[in-house]
């Protein structure tokens, strides 16, 4: 254990033989804060019930769009709606600039080094806490702290977390903010998992100021709530720094290997039944189960070069090829017309520690009209592009004229100490450049 460890250690899960590898990735720690839409129509709601005057002033001064009379001589609920979701929209920047400017409080005149804030020793205490956050924003703008739509608690991650797994957590994984930029794969928007990434303590260049104890930007996601984070705790990508580590993925993968250099002796037996009596008498004995039927393609669509999904194993290029390629060496025949010793196919995936066995039972060759069809809505020469350029999403090109790249090729620094629209302050270098990227 302790050789295959020393042997595999600082080699990414996925890219050692048999996938093998234990690399740990960044981890992270964070603390949030959400302030759901919902939460905000509460108070607004509460407001009206307390003094209607200010929903009777916005049905007067639209009183084209709602008419002049209501049941029973009320408020339209229409009036009612509209006045509550006009308030929020007023209330979301306003909440978004008072936490800024909270948090921002007691680091102001702080020093910069490499865009990122210096902190000083004592700062984990002077920072203002997320809760006390809640508490004042609850008395700013009257979020119920009690009730079905109570201003939510804010919440921890807990133990350290790799950006995937944080990028699972229930709401916050799924906010972002459009203020820096497009994100690392062109998007729009940055969501949680760009921005820890781009943290300092994970090689950040202070392009998106977010680094382990600040608060970074404020987040909104689909349902117009706002999101407050933290880091408050960093493990940059590293070997792990021993066996104990990793002991139990160790485990797993020997007892993985062990059960493959087993199946591969048997091989040859395997195919023979699978011939001779058919999967289903082959799963008995295995005691496992046959999957599909399914369809194979060596591409889920020539404009999304993505290795189709193999039932029980994952994407495996090398099993769908070789099956695509058994079918190419039997006869023109239906296959239904073809015996079953030649329709087996035995693809063992070194890659999964797995043995694939496949019953081909049609066939659909690509047609000239189909042919004919994607080369007009220029599927085919996405193809190519995504072949030329990294992939689906043509990562290369994306990479090529990232903001890091950019940089890179023409000294590109980043000017800052203005403020941002969520008034969150941007921390770089006074220096700045210009030039045309081609």
């Amino acid at each position: 254990m302790q050789a295959h460890f020393e042997q595999w250690a600082d080699v990414e899960p996925g890219d050692g033989d048999h996938g093998f590898g234990y690399r740990l990735p960044d981890r992270a720690t964070i603390e949030w804060l959400s302030i759901p839409r919902a939460t905000m129509e509460a108070a607004v709601e509460a407001s009206i019930d307390a003094d209607d005057i200010e929903l009777r002033k916005y049905w007067s001064r639209n009183k084209a769009r709602f008419g002049e009379t209501g049941e029973n001589g009320g408020v339209p609920e229409a009036v009612r709606t509209a006045f509550v979701r006009a308030e929020v929209d007023d209330m979301r920047p306003a909440i978004s600039r008072g936490a800024a400017d909270a948090l921002r409080t007691p680091r102001r005149g702080f020093e910069t080094s490499e865009n990122f804030l210096v902190l000083p020793d004592d700062w984990e205490a002077r920072r203002m806490p997320l809760e006390d956050l809640r508490l004042q924003h609850s008395e700013t703008f009257g979020l119920p702290l009690e009730g079905d739509e109570a201003l939510p608690q804010a919440g921890q991650s807990g133990d350290l977390m790799d950006l995937t797994e944080l990028a699972s957590i229930d709401g916050l994984g799924r906010a972002g903010t459009g203020s820096f930029g497009a994100s690392a794969t062109g998007g729009r928007r940055r969501p949680l998992r760009d921005l820890l990434s781009r943290a300092r303590e994970f090689g950040g260049t202070g392009d998106v100021p977010v680094q382990q104890g600040v608060a970074g930007p404020v987040l909104d996601d689909s349902s117009d709530g706002l999101w407050i984070f933290r880091i408050t705790d960093t493990d940059p990508a590293r070997p792990p720094a021993s066996l104990d580590e990793v002991r139990d993925r160790i485990a797993i993968d020997l007892q993985r290997l062990a059960d493959w250099n087993r199946l591969q002796s048997e091989m040859d037996a395997i195919e023979a039944v699978a011939r001779d009596n058919g999967l289903d008498t082959l799963a008995e004995t295995h005691e496992t189960t046959v999957r599909g039927p399914s369809n194979f393609r060596r591409s889920v669509h020539p404009s999304l070069p993505s290795t189709p999904q193999v039932s029980g194993l994952g994407q495996d290029q090398s099993v769908v090829d070789a099956i695509i390629d058994h079918s190419m060496t039997l006869s023109s025949e239906p296959l239904a017309e073809t015996d079953r010793v030649d329709r087996v196919v035995l693809i063992p995936s070194d890659r999964h520690m797995a043995m694939v066995i496949a019953e081909l039972d049609r066939r659909r060759p690509l047609l000239e009209a189909q042919y004919e069809q994607l080369l007009d809505q220029g599927a085919l020469a996405n193809r190519i592009i995504s072949d030329e350029f990294g992939g689906l999403g043509a990562s290369k090109l994306a990479e090529a004229f990232s903001g890091d790249a950019l940089r890179a090729r023409n000294n590109f620094k980043t000017a800052g100490g203005g403020e941002d629209e969520d008034g969150l302050e941007q921390v770089a270098d006074a220096d700045s450049a210009s030039g045309d990227a081609r």
